[in-house]
């Protein structure tokens, strides 16, 4: 009887502990809480009348944060932003987003912008990613949107 009791104490050990690291092992990482876009505008500004879309995507292609918006006249060799981009998946790990992709696109009427920019990924940890390019140009009549993953393009 007490040989019996033994094991089975020694199992109810057993299962608390397995439990109790299973549970660990599925705690998630921390979350993707903020991000917003800056830049400095090249040799030709952003028009009155045109739109500028950010789109960031994690890295198995769902979409995280969008901004879509008229944002006035950005004028030639002055900074920009910060604009804050809304996030559509609030769930979205910061782990996925290195690996991740961003674009921008302007729409409206024909026009031509050079710009340098920054996106910046804040975590729920407060930890901060950002990600850039310098002397991009984005048109509406040809060309489409710049696209880059997020990786290639991370600041240090």
């Amino acid at each position: 009887m007490r040989r019996i009791l033994c094991s089975l104490a020694i199992a109810a050990v057993g299962f608390g502990t397995f439990g109790s690291a299973d549970c660990h092992a599925q705690q998630p990482g921390p979350t993707l809480a903020q991000v917003s876009l800056k830049g400095v505008v090249g040799s030709d500004d952003l028009n009155d009348s045109s739109a500028l879309e950010c789109r960031v995507y994690d890295d198995t292609g769902t979409l995280v944060a969008r901004f879509s918006s008229r944002v006035g006249c950005l004028r030639d060799h002055k900074p920009w932003g910060p604009i804050q981009i809304p996030i559509v998946n609030k769930n979205a790990p910061m782990s996925s987003l290195v690996k991740g992709r961003v674009v921008l696109k302007i729409s409206g009427d024909t026009d031509c912008w050079r710009t340098s920019f920054f996106l910046t990924l804040k975590g729920s940890d407060n930890k901060v990613l950002t990600a850039g390019m310098d002397a991009i140009e984005l048109r509406t009549d040809r060309g489409g949107p710049f696209e880059a993953g997020i990786e290639g393009m991370l600041k240090k």
